[in-house]
């Protein structure tokens, strides 16, 4: 099926703005394919395509962004799919504070229970340790054991030296 290309209706100097404003490169990637449909380097999806870098499903697909919305639809990103948190935000924000508490908690078993009792629902550790990793970004600062080695070598340098050359010698 061959269609022919789209007009664009903006200017080429007003597209070009656009461009450096934009700071997203994808965004920024969709407003040059209209620069480039609208001085003509590109005479269809294949060329656009080839100068973008992308498929050209995904020219075709842009194209029909711009085809129904304009411009608005076109700079506008969509979501990635994927399920809601089964968290509600409140709960959420209380587990924010709670990590950003100085003492903190000790492992993420603790934060469960502390979830467990202070919001009186039942969730799997599972819930409570990707939520507090992937979504907060948490990290428990826990000390960890050092290796056998590691402390013989420190009780051997901590043990005092004796400088020779203040030694005094009969």
């Amino acid at each position: 099926m061959n269609q022919g290309m789209l007009a664009v209706w903006e200017d080429a100097d007003q597209l070009c703005e656009l461009m450096k404003q934009q700071s997203d490169n994808l965004l920024r990637m969709r407003l040059q394919m209209l620069y480039l449909l609208r001085i003509g380097s590109a005479t269809n999806r294949l060329q656009l395509a080839r100068l973008l870098g992308v498929s050209r499903n995904t020219i075709g697909a842009w194209l029909r962004l711009y085809e129904r919305g304009g411009l608005a639809a076109l700079l506008q990103l969509g979501l990635a799919p994927g399920a809601a948190s089964s968290l509600p935000p409140h709960i959420l924000a209380g587990m924010r504070e709670k990590l950003a508490q100085p003492l903190g908690l000790a492992s993420f078993q603790q934060l469960q229970h502390w979830v467990e009792q202070t919001y009186q629902i039942q969730t799997t550790y599972r819930v409570i340790h990707y939520t507090a990793t992937q979504v907060l970004g948490a990290r428990l600062a826990v000390a960890r054991r050092s290796h056998i080695k590691k402390k013989r070598l420190m009780r051997r340098s901590s043990a005092p030296r004796w400088n020779s050359a203040c030694v005094k010698r009969h």
